[in-house]
């Protein structure tokens, strides 16, 4: 990613129910019950939807798997996107 990911990251994620997912300009914003999860595709970045326990690809980065056994990835080939969390009462 353009960015490491910071420390705790996916603690701020795990056990969240998503209460909504919408676009505001070139961000993709998941709302929470506890945050907002803020992700930005770069130039060639997608999120696929596969099953849990799919092998990564080469410029698969970051994997988010949901109780329902499904998993929604980021791959970004060209290292332009970014993901970043922004827990409740901070937005």
């Amino acid at each position: 990613l353009r960015w490491p990911l910071p420390a705790g990251f996916e603690a701020g994620l795990i056990g969240r129910r998503v209460a909504g997912v919408e676009r505001r300009a070139k961000y993709l914003l998941v709302r929470t019950d506890g945050g907002v999860l803020i992700a930005h595709l770069g130039m060639s970045g997608s999120l696929r939807v596969l099953p849990a326990g799919t092998p990564p690809l080469t410029h698969d980065h970051v994997d988010l798997v949901l109780d329902s056994d499904a998993c929604v990835r980021f791959n970004d080939p060209r290292r332009f996107g970014s993901l970043h969390f922004v827990p409740a009462g901070e937005d």
